[in-house]
């Protein structure tokens, strides 16, 4: 049984799911426990420092994944970095998504400009 541990801000899409079976061969998604997720997706700028916030996290990930398990990392460009090294260190794969993007613009009231990106999976890529 292979675990996907989810360490980013969003939802897996039905895409990404169906993706992460097929080619990474997942079994079993693992999401950060709720204050575990609130601590990713809200990590502060301010510390010169992020390596303590990380604690909690990378020991969660150091007590339920095993080593041959993929984490799929995504988020504050120098957390991320640190957390994919913690899991090269544990064994443990990490990914990132990697999508399209289509943006749309729109003419908007008063001759503002209204873009919207629409994003589709494409597939997972390793850190390496």
């Amino acid at each position: 049984m292979k675990s996907l541990f989810l360490i980013f801000s969003h939802r897996l899409t039905a895409e990404q799911e169906q993706d992460a079976r097929e080619n990474l061969g997942i079994t079993h998604f693992v999401p950060l426990p709720s204050e575990l997720q609130e601590l990713w997706s809200n990590l502060p700028p301010e510390p010169d420092e992020i390596h303590p916030l990380l604690q909690p996290i990378k020991q969660w990930v150091a007590r339920h994944a095993v080593s041959g398990d993929i984490a799929l990392v995504t988020g504050d460009f120098g957390a991320t970095w640190n957390m994919v090294n913690f899991c090269h260190s544990l064994g443990i794969i990490a990914v990132y998504a990697t999508s399209r993007r289509m943006v749309i613009e729109e003419r908007g009231a008063q001759g503002t400009t209204i873009k919207r990106s629409i994003f589709d999976h494409v597939r997972f890529r390793t850190f390496r």
